[in-house]
């Protein structure tokens, strides 16, 4: 699975954010994000549960023509973002905006 793969390291039969991870967390305190990357990693490791809730649909001030709005309170937006901009760096998702509500 693309998150166990990419997303998660394991040592010592535990789970915790990859390297990437941690580094996509702390960029995201700068914009008021703070959720504890232990609840970030357990979120990552139920995303498909998480994502096949339905979502409400924020308001948006301005115009997002391709791409991506997600959003969600921490650890769920933190996990989102994580898992949005490795696919970007994968190039496995390009040329799609992506805004974190």
């Amino acid at each position: 699975m693309f998150v166990n793969e990419h997303l998660l390291t394991v040592a010592s039969d535990k789970k915790t954010l990859s390297m990437y991870g941690r580094e996509v967390c702390k960029k995201l305190r700068d914009f008021g994000f703070a959720g504890k990357e232990e609840f970030v990693q357990k979120e990552l490791e139920n995303l498909m549960h998480e994502i096949s809730k339905p979502l409400p649909r924020p308001h948006v001030s301005g115009k997002i023509y391709r791409g991506y709005v997600v959003g969600g309170d921490p650890p769920l937006a933190e996990a989102l973002a994580i898992v949005i901009s490795k696919l970007q760096e994968c190039k496995l998702v390009e040329n799609l905006d992506v805004l974190l509500v």
